[in-house]
């Protein structure tokens, strides 16, 4: 009886921690998507880690557990960004060159672009990005 007690105890920690970690990621990917979204609307000196957590619907000190400074959030964009656009280019179709040229233009011209191209532009004055 002492063996299934055990094994019913060293399954539990495993078992609570899936969804912690689940709600981390949302939480993560949530902050991620309200800086790509803010950057597009506010540029670069409106995004504050504030006004990103406020749009997130998270406290600003989960978006400081994620992610402690402004250029960590503001980094993990970036990298997010790219993430994105290299995932929208993988499901282009191979095939009819219309689509192809539609698709890259609406990936040039769409919020996930403005985004970028705020942070480029950011990056190119502030060294900690």
């Amino acid at each position: 009886m002492g063996v299934v007690t055990t094994t019913a105890t060293a399954k539990a920690p495993n078992a609570a921690k899936a969804p912690k970690q689940d709600r981390s990621r949302a939480t993560r990917q949530r902050l991620l998507e309200a800086a790509v979204a803010c950057l597009a609307e506010r540029g670069w000196a409106g995004s504050t880690v504030s006004v990103v957590a406020e749009r997130a619907g998270v406290s600003r000190g989960a978006a400081q557990h994620h992610f402690p400074t402004r250029e960590d959030l503001f980094t993990a964009a970036v990298e997010y960004v790219a993430e994105e656009r290299s995932h929208a280019l993988r499901a282009l179709p191979v095939q009819g060159r219309a689509a192809v040229v539609a698709a890259l233009v609406d990936l040039y011209t769409g919020p996930l672009f403005r985004a970028a191209l705020h942070l480029w532009v950011a990056a190119s004055n502030e060294e900690q990005l």
